[in-house]
């Protein structure tokens, strides 16, 4: 009998297949929680692939690694005006990295939450 790998959903929001542009900064352990602060590396550019509420998967040029705390710029299209929040990356396999959302204004939840839906629907 073939043995089999059996994965078990641990997200609390699906993900969708996506495509946009998306900007982050590194963020020190010192200042994860001041996101007012632009504190950190330049801004690195990457493009999701997947999108939920709770996380996104990014592909990006620069590996990122287990750990790592970014402010993450998103722009939705149509161009809409662009969705700041703080992530952390719960994983990375060097050619992306999987970032789990820790804070995002009420309303850009609403925003990201009608895209999705709308994506969705397609």
């Amino acid at each position: 009998m073939t043995e089999g790998t059996i994965f078990v959903e641990k997200r609390a929001h699906s993900r969708l297949l996506v495509k946009f542009p998306v900007t982050y900064q590194l963020l020190d352990e010192k200042h994860k929680n001041e996101a007012v602060k632009k504190i950190g590396t330049d801004p690195k550019t990457a493009q999701a692939v997947d999108a939920g509420l709770g996380g996104m998967y990014i592909v990006s040029e620069e590996p990122l690694k287990l750990g790592n705390h970014l402010n993450v710029k998103v722009v939705l299209p149509p161009p809409e005006a662009p969705l700041t929040l703080l992530a952390d990356v719960v994983w990375a396999d060097g050619k992306g990295a999987g970032l789990r959302f820790l804070a995002m204004k009420e309303d850009e939840v609403k925003v990201l939450e009608v895209f999705l839906e709308k994506l969705q629907k397609l």
